[in-house]
């Protein structure tokens, strides 16, 4: 590896940002320019990524569920080409819920708001209104 490189990969039980459409053919510098998804990564071979889509739990500032499409199943896993390593933004950290006294979070994810995309938030924001 040279000097000053990193390969930085994504790990089983992490939690992502993920340019949203993302193609090798994706160009710009301009963060304004991007959207994001939040996934779960829920597996990692040497050839594939599984990951979860999540989407943000309402009432709750900075909690996110398994997001679930009507046509989906529940919890359903997405399978991507580790070739497609540049899909994935930055690593947000948080917390996997195991108990919520007020209602019944366990499997939530509790994310750290400052490392969750500017642009996934102030578009969740502009959603909710």
């Amino acid at each position: 590896m040279k000097r000053g490189l990193y390969k930085i990969f994504s790990r089983k039980g992490e939690v992502r940002a993920v340019y949203k459409n993302w193609s090798a053919q994706l160009k710009g510098n301009n963060l304004e320019d991007f959207e994001y998804e939040i996934v779960e990564i829920v597996d990692v071979s040497d050839n594939y990524v599984d990951m979860k889509f999540l989407e943000w739990a309402k009432g709750f500032k900075s909690v996110h569920k398994a997001r679930v499409e009507e046509e989906e199943e529940a919890d359903s896993v997405v399978k991507t080409s580790v070739s497609q390593h540049l899909m994935f933004s930055n690593r947000i950290p948080g917390f996997r819920l195991i108990a919520e006294r007020v209602g019944s979070l366990p499997g939530f994810w509790e994310l750290d708001p400052a490392g969750i995309p500017l642009f996934f938030t102030v578009y969740k924001l502009n959603k909710s209104n």
